[in-house]
């Protein structure tokens, strides 16, 4: 689009709220809920729920002259992957109580995700270096959320709202 002149905003989504469920389950030995990844506890993980889109577009279209060339960053709004299973813990005290985060070396993630995906190595290969991305350099490169969240009007969906209607959490008390 740039090469072409073409003139363009580029809406970048931050990470899928509804990923982390399944990186968010209970685990042997003890059954406790667990959030894993290969990076550290504090991590800065951009949350972005899709069904928000909408509100995003919305506020790009209607400052257009801000936005075009330029990038819109959609995440409502930067979590650690401990801050996701506080608010976890913070939810459902009693499915909560044993909740942790636990990083994982390469070897056990990309062993865990090619045994549940079953997707071709180059894939996980892929997706391994992507979620180490996240730690190393950031997932927007240290930019700021507020630079396009102070022109979404519309309410966005928290972590704490998604978790409290995401199937995977259904009847956690």
């Amino acid at each position: 689009m740039r090469e072409l002149g073409i003139p363009a905003s580029f809406f970048m989504p931050g990470f899928y709220m509804s990923n982390i469920p399944g990186m968010f389950r209970p685990s042997p030995p003890d059954n406790a809920w667990t959030f894993s990844g290969p990076f550290s506890p504090a991590t800065s993980i951009p949350l972005y729920d899709p069904r928000d889109t909408g509100k995003y577009i919305k506020a790009m279209v209607l400052n257009e002259d801000h936005f075009l060339k330029k990038r819109f960053t959609g995440a409502t709004a930067y979590m650690t992957a401990q801050e996701i299973v506080d608010t976890f813990k913070s939810l459902f005290p009693e499915a909560g109580k044993t909740a942790r985060f636990v990083q994982q070396t390469e070897e056990e993630y990309r062993a865990g995700l090619s045994a549940a995906t079953g997707l071709p190595e180059f894939a996980v290969i892929e997706l391994y270096e992507n979620m180490r991305l996240l730690e190393m350099f950031g997932y927007y490169g240290g930019e700021p959320l507020e630079n396009s969240l102070k022109y979404v009007e519309e309410p966005l969906t928290s972590w704490a709202d998604f978790v409290k209607g995401a199937e995977a959490f259904a009847g956690l008390k």
